[in-house]
Formats: structure tokens, C-alpha cells, sequence
């Protein structure tokens, strides 16, 4: 049997044949982990623009489990107009022995944490990156997809020198109309109703709810806040800004703003007024 780092090997040749035109891994080790597979650097050397980067999600899977990775590339693929979004480029499946490995190759982002390493995040920097998620976060409303997991490793910066904000990471969505309770969520950025504290079915609100944490998070100098009912208050940032962010972690959907229209637009008026 294949230990597993000699499996991902093979794995990773047989996605770099697949992929062909040149493009091959610049390391065998992924430079981010999602909730159901690895992203890894894919480079090519372009003779017109010198080096060129993309990034690589691969999911391990079997026949199985494929219907839930191909969910994911329904919700990537119904969404992938909106500007705020990481998209795919192109996609596949390869096999090795009884494992299948879908792949996705999109443009290469930083991550949010990776960004913001080694600096902290201003109130004009939380309302852009809330206002862009709540962005994407409409286009999932339209198409009724429940995201399930908005946290800070899942937005991603276009690029150090231009800072417009991407969702990413569709693994745990699901569609609104499944109304269930999901049995996956991410620590301290999942609604009261994925935690199951709440008698609540998971809807757009719990996006809202999450996205809200995320900004109190980044806001926060990057420190959770172990509420029960109400965040306390952020002293350096705003009393408007604390207030929008208490509402959009309010522990009852009810209590949340309704829709990230509604979350952008009050956003948005922040920005405004503040720094235009």
C-alpha cells in the first residue's frame, strides 16, 4: 500500500499531466489548506510575461463522495460572474488506484491571513473587505447557495498592490433550498444555528452572521470575542461600526440584518461618510 505522502505524489504528477501546457507544481507541499482539500502553487515560465502563477485546489475523493466535490463546482460555476468571487479556470478528475482527485486551477490570490501578518487592520480596511464579501455574499443569495463557512482564510486579496477582496472555498455550501443543519463549521466563525445552539435552519443569515464575526475579528487586532448574547465593543474603531457589527452577530437570525444587500448598504454609508 501507498504511504499517503508517496500517494500525494502521484497524485499531484497525474493533476500537474492533466493540466499540461508547460504547467507545472512549484512545490509538492500546498501553501493553503481548505476544509476538504489542499491549494498548491502551480507555475509556468511565459515567454512574452516572464513567470506566471496560478493556484490548484485539489480534493481527494471517491466515486462515493464525488457528487458532494462537484457541488461545490455547481456553486463556483453559478457564481462566477460576480467579481468578488474566486473562480475556476478549468477543472478535472484524475485517478489513482481506488482514489479519485478533482482538481481546480484559478488565478492565484493571497490569503487574508497571509496579508495581514504583519499588520493590523484599520476600520477603512474592515468596511472594504465587508463590503466586497457582502458582495459576493449577494450573488450566493441570488443563486440560493448558503456558503456555510466566510472566515478570514477564506477571503483572499487580488494582489498586495491592489486590495479588492475575494470570497473562496465553496467545499461545505450547500443550497438554501436543502434547509438543514450542517455538520461542519469552522470555530468561532459559525452561526449559533451550525453550532446547534439555536433551533434555527442554516439560511443566508447564517453568511451574515459570519462574515460579521470575521469583521469583529479583523477589527478586534485580530481577537475573538466568547459572546453569548452581545460582542462587547471594539475601542478603537467607531461606534457605528460596533453597532453594525453587533447586529450582524446577533445570536437570532431575526435579529441579523436580513440580507447582505442590507449589510452592504449600511457598509457602504460607513465608507462614505467616514473617508469619501
Amino acid at each position: 500500500m501507498l504511504k499517503m505522502n508517496e500517494k500525494e505524489k502521484i497524485i499531484l504528477a497525474a493533476v500537474e499531466k492533466a493540466i499540461g501546457n508547460d504547467w507545472h507544481f512549484k512545490k509538492l507541499i500546498p501553501f493553503a489548506k481548505g476544509t476538504l482539500g489542499n491549494v498548491y502553487d502551480l507555475s509556468k515560465n511565459n515567454l512574452v510575461i516572464g513567470p506566471d502563477h496560478r493556484a490548484v485546489k485539489i480534493v481527494q475523493t471517491s466515486k462515493k463522495r464525488l457528487n458532494r466535490v462537484k457541488k461545490e463546482l455547481k456553486h463556483l460555476n453559478r457564481t462566477r460572474d460576480n467579481q468578488n468571487i474566486v473562480s475556476y479556470i478549468d477543472y478535472g478528475v484524475v485517478h489513482v488506484g481506488e482514489t479519485l482527485a478533482m482538481w481546480f486551477v484559478m488565478e492565484k490570490y493571497v490569503p487574508l491571513p497571509e496579508y495581514g501578518a504583519d499588520r493590523a487592520f484599520s476600520e477603512k480596511d474592515v468596511l472594504r473587505i465587508g463590503i466586497d464579501i457582502s458582495h459576493a455574499l449577494e450573488a450566493c443569495e441570488r443563486e440560493k447557495i448558503i456558503h456555510c463557512d466566510v472566515k478570514p482564510s477564506n477571503i483572499f486579496v487580488k494582489s498586495r498592490k491592489e486590495a479588492a477582496y475575494l470570497l473562496g472555498d465553496f467545499s461545505i455550501s450547500l443550497d438554501d433550498s436543502q434547509k438543514k443543519i450542517a455538520n461542519e463549521y469552522s470555530i468561532g466563525y459559525g452561526s449559533p444555528e451550525q453550532l446547534k445552539k439555536i433551533a434555527e435552519p442554516l439560511s443566508n443569515r447564517s453568511d451574515i452572521y459570519s462574515l460579521g464575526m470575521t469583521l469583529y475579528v479583523l477589527a478586534n487586532d485580530k481577537k475573538f470575542s466568547d459572546h453569548c448574547d452581545e460582542l462587547p465593543e471594539i475601542e478603537r474603531v467607531s461606534a457605528e461600526l460596533n453597532a453594525i457589527l453587533k447586529k450582524a452577530c446577533s445570536c437570532y437570525p431575526g435579529n441579523r440584518y436580513q440580507s447582505a444587500t442590507e449589510l452592504r448598504k449600511e457598509l457602504l454609508k460607513l465608507m462614505i461618510t467616514k473617508y469619501c
